[in-house]
């Protein structure tokens, strides 16, 4: 588990799939992401989540935090 104050986006380098389980116990289903996807998230307090990679293949990213 990690935690996110601050809105962040990331880039996806090479495909893959993920799904994130939340501090609460909540889970997403897992989603198929592509080589250069790019995702924006909204924090509002704080997000505590783990990713986890289900594929069968490494899985990358570039976590850009936009800090205040």
């Amino acid at each position: 588990m990690h935690r996110h104050e601050t809105d962040y986006l990331y880039v996806v380098i090479g495909g893959g799939s993920l799904q994130t389980i939340y501090g609460d116990g909540r889970c997403d289903a897992p989603r198929r992401m592509e080589d250069g996807d790019v995702r924006f998230r909204v924090v509002e307090g704080e997000n505590v989540h783990e990713a986890i990679n289900v594929g069968e293949t490494p899985w990358r990213n570039i976590v850009i935090e936009l800090k205040q």
